[in-house]
């Protein structure tokens, strides 16, 4: 809404008063001089009825006209801006920290939410303390069922492991979306 724009200059803002210099600002002197004309035709178009739909007529054409007029200025300016920003460089906006709750951590795959639980059980049951290295196992279930399908076993395996065991579906559908991938 224009009225929350704070690029706009509203009516209010042009008052004038003792202090201000009509020279600086060529909007507030056009302002100050167009007013009290404004206030004279607000009178003689208020004494009766022909008065008032005259000046009405001419009021909604003369405001049309400074619409189209501003319309075809602000286009002219536009294009002028656009043939000579060709030379300037765009740059990435800075990234600032926004408001509020900070940001989460990352989604992680099911893989990585396996092993970081399985190195935290690890650390805590180790008697030295020492970390194990972890190895995540297929199941044989699924890899049998998988093979039996007519799949490669090393991966079915692969499927099996990256899938988290979570089930025949759930590694076939892995199987498929990576069988054109050469690392596999």
């Amino acid at each position: 809404m224009d009225r929350w724009r704070k690029d706009i200059k509203h009516g209010y803002q042009s008052i004038s008063n003792i202090y201000d210099d009509f020279v600086c600002d060529g909007e507030k002197y056009r302002y100050n001089i167009l007013t009290p004309l404004i206030q004279e035709i607000q009178q003689l178009g208020a004494k009766n009825d022909d008065n008032y739909s005259m000046l009405v007529e001419i009021l909604k054409n003369t405001k049309e006209k400074l619409i189209v007029n501003g319309l075809e200025h602000s286009r002219v300016e536009q294009l002028k801006g656009v043939s000579t920003s060709g030379s300037k460089a765009i740059h990435s906006p800075l990234k600032v920290r926004s408001r509020g709750r900070p940001p989460t951590k990352r989604k992680q795959s099911k893989i990585e939410q396996i092993v970081k639980k399985s190195v935290a059980k690890a650390r805590k049951e180790g008697p030295t303390g020492e970390v194990e290295s972890i190895q995540l196992v297929a199941s044989e279930d699924i890899v049998s069922k998988l093979g039996a399908m007519g799949f490669n076993y090393l991966h079915c395996q692969k499927a099996a492991i990256n899938t988290a065991n979570a089930g025949v579906e759930e590694a076939m559908t892995w199987l498929l979306s990576h069988m054109n991938d050469p690392t596999l």
